[in-house]
């Protein structure tokens, strides 16, 4: 709670949290160094001025990735309509419009053809959620043209501006144009991959992704000597790891909250999947 209130301006008072929070000074600066280490995963930052209080410095993108997440940690997906300050920071809106934008997306993407996890499916309409919220108050995301003409190429992109004037044309919300990026972004780092033409276009993307099935084989090799692996697997694999590098590539850090939670229940038994490892 700490984390929503330092990103709802651009500077907080101390007071202001400790009086919204209800604890004192001394036991709100006790917090600070653990809000600092979770900033550290997103490559943010959290500064002190006189007179003026405490801010989180960094990239709009990755301080989006963070409440994300930071929202995640506390509420367990599926997402539910809670009236705590997260929610109210970040994701206030009038619950039948949350229910629309929700249908939408889901008949969308089953128009689409295309295949996303549950989890974020569910996840994606929060993005866009907070999107329309992050505009709102004037914090927008700058994209280099190389990085607008390779999301431009890309599937999500064509995906998102569809989705953007469906939305529109309903009177359901209003994503900004620019923000096309971000969510065309997040949405290239969910969907499931199953062509190879499909991800070789990102060559950097697409060559992390070879590396990474060539040092499981190599495991597996040291390992299980007497294994092999047919081609095909090879390419399942390749698509399998594909999103996952996607999302370490722009430091999209998403925690399993159920896996968390069903691992500290099972700690001898505890499953161990690439999804989680990565």
């Amino acid at each position: 709670q700490t984390l929503s209130l330092l990103f709802q301006e651009s500077w907080v008072k101390t007071e202001d949290i400790s009086n919204c929070l209800f604890i004192d000074k001394r036991t709100l600066n006790k917090t600070f160094q653990d809000v600092r280490d979770v900033l550290k995963h997103y490559h943010l930052s959290l500064i002190s001025k006189p007179y003026y209080g405490f801010s989180v410095q960094g990239d709009e993108l990755q301080k989006r990735f963070c409440i994300m997440n930071l929202y995640a940690h506390y509420h367990h997906i599926p997402f539910l309509i809670k009236k705590d300050l997260i929610y109210q920071n970040f994701f206030a809106i009038d619950s039948m419009k949350l229910i629309e934008i929700r249908n939408i997306w889901l008949t969308f993407m089953r128009e689409q053809d295309c295949m996303i996890k549950d989890i974020h499916i569910e996840k994606f309409v929060y993005h866009i959620l907070l999107s329309y919220h992050r505009f709102k108050k004037g914090y927008t995301i700058e994209f280099s043209q190389t990085e607008k003409d390779e999301i431009e190429a890309s599937r999500s992109y064509r995906m998102i501006k569809s989705l953007r004037l469906q939305l529109h044309e309903a009177g359901v919300i209003a994503i900004d144009e620019s923000e096309i990026y971000y969510l065309s972004t997040v949405l290239f780092c969910y969907l499931d991959v199953h062509h190879s033409d499909e991800i070789e276009r990102y060559s950097y993307l697409y060559y992390k992704s070879k590396e990474c099935v060539q040092d499981i084989l190599q495991f597996f090799k040291h390992h299980y000597p007497t294994l092999s692996f047919p081609p095909e697997f090879l390419d399942t694999l390749l698509f399998a790891l594909f999103p996952m590098v996607a999302r370490m590539h722009y430091y999209l850090y998403e925690e399993n909250t159920w896996l968390r939670n069903w691992r500290f229940k099972n700690i001898s038994t505890s499953p161990v999947t690439l999804e989680w490892a990565f």
